[in-house]
């Protein structure tokens, strides 16, 4: 239907908006705006690639370390603005894990912590508790007055 010459054109000038715009943003120095927690968050990579990835099952595209997969786990669990429960102590194989990378990882990440308290099951409390209060929460209107939808019952 179009050509080659519109595609570029279409492309050319999404490229110059986004460049533009991204010089303006730049120039207002808008850092001040920024909430101070946002600069503290650690995110990236923590830890040593081989903490980090498992390249050994497969070149092509690397998958993470049981160690890694479970902190990130952990960490998701633990976030105010999620619903995701952590992982339950039965379902995984703690054993199999190694427990000296889980440690480096968990110090990179800043979750030594919740770390320790997931291995004594004292995560998993908190965190049915705080999923029961925001769906207390989420059930009043604006003015603070309950909804008349009905709650979900939160997942044993």
């Amino acid at each position: 239907m179009f050509g080659w010459q519109i595609a570029g054109i279409y492309i050319l000038c999404g490229l110059t908006i986004a460049i533009a715009s991204g010089i303006i943003i730049g120039k207002l120095g808008l850092e001040s705006w920024v909430e101070e927690y946002v600069y503290q968050i650690r995110m990236g990579e923590a830890g040593e690639l081989p903490d980090r990835l498992d390249v050994g099952r497969s070149h092509h595209h690397p998958h993470a370390t049981a160690e890694k997969a479970l902190l990130d786990w952990l960490y998701l669990a633990t976030s105010p603005h999620s619903t995701l429960a952590p992982p339950a102590l039965h379902d995984v194989d703690v054993e199999a894990l190694d427990r000296r990378r889980l440690g480096r990882l968990a110090a990179h990440m800043g979750l030594t912590d919740v770390l320790r308290q997931w291995r004594t099951g004292g995560l998993l409390v908190r965190q049915r508790r705080s999923t029961q209060q925001a769906t207390a929460d989420s059930s009043r209107t604006r003015d603070g007055t309950r909804s008349l939808r009905k709650n979900r019952p939160s997942p044993p």
